[in-house]
């Protein structure tokens, strides 16, 4: 299981797996210092945290033989998924994220999904893991149950 001195302070701590170009978010262990930041997250959302970026391509057309380059801005926080917008709501705020293989952090994803009907037509559920984390996210004792229980294609 995992060993608390592998957890340091001053950073959130995730699973080094599913984290879709950014930070796994299903555990998180993290000193108190950091909470206050990364549970209040949902603010950053509806705020623009704009950044200067350089555009060559408009330096080019308005002055190329000056030499000047035209800036233009973006917001630092806009990101294509949720766990690339966590991660840069951490950098935003100089947090550290530690990634942990699966066998310290043990916690596995699962669903109940309908299995055809019981009497009465009631529906039968059975426990299945996703797929999208079977092969990556799960402890090596675990694999074989969660290959064999895995949901959908």
């Amino acid at each position: 299981g995992p060993q608390l001195s592998r957890f340091t302070l001053n950073a959130v701590h995730g699973k080094a797996c599913g984290g879709f170009g950014g930070w796994n978010d299903k555990v998180w262990l993290m000193d108190r210092s950091q909470f206050e930041v990364m549970f209040s997250m949902y603010d950053d959302l509806h705020s623009s945290y704009l950044s200067p970026c350089i555009s060559m391509a408009q330096a080019q057309k308005t002055a190329p033989s000056a030499g000047l380059v035209a800036l233009a801005y973006t917001d630092f926080l806009a990101s294509p998924s949720i766990e690339q917008f966590r991660q840069r709501v951490g950098l935003l705020h100089g947090i550290t994220y530690v990634r942990h293989p699966p066998e310290e952090i043990a916690t596995i994803d699962s669903y109940y999904a309908a299995s055809g009907q019981l009497a009465a037509q009631q529906p039968a559920y059975h426990l299945c893991f996703p797929r999208i984390y079977a092969k990556s996210c799960v402890p090596a004792n675990n694999q074989s149950t969660v290959d064999s229980q895995s949901c959908g294609s």
